[in-house]
């Protein structure tokens, strides 16, 4: 990774986080298997971190992170619309990550700060990403 790229706007982004009170900032990448979630975290490090499915095969089937630096992490998650059974088992992992909480100095915050969705642009279906953000995203 570029050390350009490491440190953009790295002292707006910790001042800011002070600001918040919030340490790191934590980000989920969610969307429908084949989007590009996995690739667009990659492109993101500038390096290969997490590993990409093939085509519509899915390669991501648990939630895990992964740390730019000390002040910024991201989330990866499964994709949705594979099947329903395998829905309702990712759905739950990315909610249960959405409802987890932390306290800091007597106040409580949310573990995940921002949602990414990736949607397939070579794709006409939406249904699948309007339903993962109806169900999931908002509450």
């Amino acid at each position: 990774m570029s050390l350009q790229f490491q440190n953009y706007r790295a002292e707006d982004i910790r001042r800011n986080l002070r600001r918040m009170g919030a340490r790191p900032l934590d980000v989920v990448a969610v969307g429908v298997t084949g989007a590009g979630k996995s690739t667009t975290l990659n492109a993101f490090f500038q390096k290969t971190v997490a590993k990409e499915g093939d085509g519509v095969d899915p390669e991501t089937m648990e939630v895990g992170d992964y740390s730019l630096n000390d002040f910024f992490r991201i989330w990866d998650t499964p994709g949705l619309g594979d099947s329903p059974a395998q829905d309702r088992k990712h759905r739950q992992e990315i909610i249960s990550l959405l409802h987890k909480t932390y306290s800091q100095r007597g106040i409580r915050y949310g573990w995940i700060d921002m949602a990414l969705v990736i949607l397939d642009g070579s794709s006409r279906d939406m249904g699948t990403a309007y339903k993962l953000i109806s169900d999931i995203l908002i509450p």
